[in-house]
């Protein structure tokens, strides 16, 4: 099966280290995630990662094969919301495109993996504009996040766990 394009109906997750500095994730914090964890990393080159919950379950997409003892949560949010959040903040769009990660490589399209190309971390370092513009969209993105909106932690897939739901697809 092809990768069909990202639809701003669909569901993504981003994923939540289970500490730090900041601490992430806290249960009675308003809001509940912190708002850096929406900003580009240094692996965000060509864009934020996402995951399509269309195309991954939730146990599999908290797994990273590179930091398989890590026990990630997940913010599920969806796209609208991330493209809502981006015009308030003067990002006129949001192109989420698929992009294979490690675990796509393995288990083959439909990738679930994508990444919002405006949100990188070159243009974040090197225009102080878009920098602006890519805090003000994550402090927004955050106070937005409900309790309920994060999953998690799980427990590492077993290799007879589900990858994608049937009913997903």
């Amino acid at each position: 099966m092809e990768t069909p394009p990202v639809e701003s109906g669909e569901t993504v997750f981003r994923q939540v280290w289970p500490g730090g500095n900041p601490v992430f994730f806290a249960s009675g914090r308003q809001p509940p995630v912190h708002w850096s964890l929406f900003l580009p990393s240094r692996q965000d080159s060509d864009g934020l990662s996402l995951i399509r919950r269309r195309f991954r379950t939730p146990n599999w997409a908290a797994f990273r094969p590179d930091a398989p003892e890590t026990r990630f949560r997940l913010v599920c949010m969806g796209v609208a919301l991330l493209q809502d959040v981006a015009q308030l903040a003067g990002l006129h769009e949001i192109r989420l495109e698929p992009t294979p990660d490690g675990l796509d490589q393995q288990h083959g399209p439909p990738w679930a993996h994508c990444v919002a190309r405006e949100i990188n971390r070159g243009d974040y370092d090197s225009d102080s504009w878009m920098k602006a513009r890519v805090k003000e969209w994550a402090r927004d993105l955050a106070d937005r996040i409900e309790n309920e909106q994060i999953v998690g932690p799980f427990d590492v897939p077993a290799s007879d766990d589900s990858y994608r739901s049937a009913a997903d697809l």
